[in-house]
């Protein structure tokens, strides 16, 4: 089905080609509009819904340059401030949800959450509270890492995007 719900068929003219597709919104888009969608509903496919996928990967790619750009050289060791504990927390309770979805065979659920936390956890969220402290080499380290781990979780979703960010 389309964005608006209509059926598509090759018979009625309205098909969007895989390898249109392809070309005009790229694999891993494509790959992140199918591994979000629940199975047990239709598919709504088009540009508009790739559109809306591409600007959740613009914040991780946006991301992914801030981290390059301030976390030149983390250290080892984590800053143990409250805030960095609380991105930490979310780390380590992202790892547990997205194995535990993939093993209930719900990609769909792994994906969501994955999206949380990079969009809103990571970027929204900690990346407004660390904005003045960026040049401890501690508070570095948490966010090279917490990005690095997100980046980890991505890479069976949406391997090049994750590939190239690596």
């Amino acid at each position: 089905r389309d964005e608006k719900g209509n059926p598509m068929h090759k018979s009625i003219g309205n098909v969007i080609w895989f390898d249109e597709a392809v070309e005009k919104m790229g694999a891993d888009v494509m790959r992140y509009l199918y591994t979000s969608y629940n199975p047990q509903f239709n598919l709504k496919f088009g540009y508009g819904p790739a559109k809306e996928a591409t600007k959740d990967l613009t914040v991780i790619w946006n991301l992914g340059n801030y981290v390059k750009q301030y976390c030149t050289k983390p250290s080892k060791l984590e800053s143990s401030d409250l805030v960095a504990k609380w991105i930490i927390s979310k780390r380590e309770n992202i790892k547990k949800t997205i194995t535990e979805n993939l093993e209930k065979l719900q990609p769909h659920i792994a994906i969501r959450e994955l999206k949380n936390y990079f969009l809103e956890d990571l970027s929204r969220t900690y990346g407004q509270m660390i904005r003045n402290k960026l040049d401890d080499p501690e508070i570095q380290a948490v966010l090279y890492n917490s990005y690095l781990e997100g980046l980890k979780l991505l890479s069976p979703f949406l391997p090049f995007i994750a590939e190239k960010l690596y």
